[in-house]
């Protein structure tokens, strides 16, 4: 079993969402928002103050990896429009082992 984490700033959270409700492979999934960051390399950051405004969210998606590939060719898809680039948006994929 496979774990996709999202991140991405705030004003792309309605995008993500609707992309995780339209792909039929996806059961479910787990939102964060509020959440601060900073990205040394993009020279980004996201505190919520007037300073450096904004905040993420993060997604956390489960399922097997056939089911996670459509997903993330479609956020693939959203990174390369002009406000994902400007605004943020990352993912990876790790392995999990469910417990209970």
């Amino acid at each position: 079993m496979k774990v996709l984490w999202v991140m991405c700033n705030e004003s792309l959270s309605q995008d993500v969402r609707e992309i995780l409700d339209e792909v039929d492979s996806i059961e479910g999934y787990t939102v964060w928002s509020g959440l601060y960051g900073a990205d040394r390399k993009d020279r980004t950051a996201r505190w919520g103050d007037s300073v450096w405004p904004g905040f993420n969210w993060a997604f956390w998606v489960t399922g097997e990896e056939a089911d996670l590939a459509p997903l993330i060719e479609r956020l693939k898809r959203l990174k390369e429009t002009d406000m994902a680039k400007l605004a943020g948006i990352k993912a990876w994929v790790q392995d999990i082992d469910p417990v209970i």
